[in-house]
């Protein structure tokens, strides 16, 4: 069953815009493949709203995963007596559903991934940042590897 057709929900434009997958489940939103926090909550088992708090948990540890993996969003409802309740959600990214299954895990390997994940970012910043570091590694290797053939080709 379409989300965008239930009766009674509107959703906000950029929502309704999105186009949806085969699963229903992952669909493309800003060119970029998403779920939400409602399907996850149902994939988990989990109450909705219990899936928003470890969703704002994560966020007040680590704010920077908002917007990149978090996207906050909200639908309007129309109430019987004719007011409309905003219901908030996340739009979740690949990342971010990783983010979020971790955190489900024990406090041991949650901080270690969240640890080395860092520890990935940062690493991957200093490579971006220092373009002549990269490429005097990969000429490196690249020398190594035609050493190596060299070696394998002169053998009897």
């Amino acid at each position: 069953m379409d989300n965008n057709s239930k009766e009674g929900v509107v959703k906000s434009n950029k929502v309704m815009n999105d186009r949806v997958f085969e699963s229903e489940r992952v669909f493309e939103h800003e060119n970029q493949s998403v779920t939400n926090s409602k399907i996850v909550a149902e994939l988990f088992g989990k109450n909705h709203e219990n899936v928003i708090r470890k969703i704002k948990d994560l966020l007040l540890q680590y704010p920077e995963l908002e917007w990149e993996y978090f996207i906050p969003e909200y639908e309007v409802v129309k109430q019987p007596n004719g007011k409309n309740k905003h219901l908030s959600y996340y739009l979740i990214s690949n990342e971010g559903f990783c983010y979020l299954t971790v955190s489900y895990a024990n406090e041991k390997i949650s901080k270690a991934f969240f640890e080395l994940n860092q520890e990935f970012d940062n690493e991957n910043k200093f490579i971006c940042a220092n373009p002549e570091h990269t490429i005097g590694k990969a000429l490196l290797t690249a020398a190594k590897r035609i050493r190596l053939i060299d070696l394998s080709a002169n053998k009897p």
